[in-house]
């Protein structure tokens, strides 16, 4: 008898708690959220990348290589230069490879030899989703093909910015 009782208030407290959940009804600091959203951020740790160099608020020659750090990708990381002047992104070659203890390095390119200098300038990393990471290999191409490199109006869907320094055209 007093075991039906235990596995009673067991399911009764099982069966609340499913409740609380689905509902998404549950207070903060009490359980919150679908159990795929909690569970999938006990499981595995938030993406996270760090620019080392250039560093914020410096300036830049037109080339860099940029270096950094990045963990936990479910993605690919790209760098991307945002341009506040034009407002487009423009996707650097890549992506980048990042090793094994978690270093990145990569070329980045802002504006041309004979212009942009002086102008502002944002290096984004990027996390990347298949079909974001082929839409900027895409757009890579495509400008190699042409000659002509006219940014885009938004980052891919699909994109995440996991970092970003400031930096001026030297």
């Amino acid at each position: 008898m007093h075991r039906r009782k235990a596995a009673a208030a067991v399911t009764a407290m099982v069966f609340g708690i499913l409740v609380l959940f689905l509902s998404g009804t549950a207070k903060a600091g009490t359980l919150s959220g679908t159990p795929s959203a909690s569970m999938a951020s006990m499981a595995s740790p938030a993406p996270h990348a760090h620019i080392i160099s250039p560093a914020n608020g410096s300036k830049v020659a037109m080339v860099v290589k940029a270096r950094g750090t990045a963990s936990h990708l479910k993605g690919r990381l790209w760098l991307v230069v945002y341009s506040p002047v034009v407002h487009r992104y423009y996707p650097q070659p890549g992506p980048v490879t990042v090793s094994r203890t978690g270093k990145w390095s990569g070329t980045v390119y802002f504006g041309t030899p004979t212009t942009h200098r002086g102008e502002p300038y944002t290096l984004l990393a990027v996390q990347a989703s298949a079909a974001a990471s082929a839409a900027m290999k895409h757009y890579l191409d495509v400008g190699k093909r042409t000659g002509n490199w006219p940014g885009l109006v938004a980052m891919p869907r699909g994109s995440l910015r996991l970092a970003s320094v400031h930096v001026t055209r030297k």
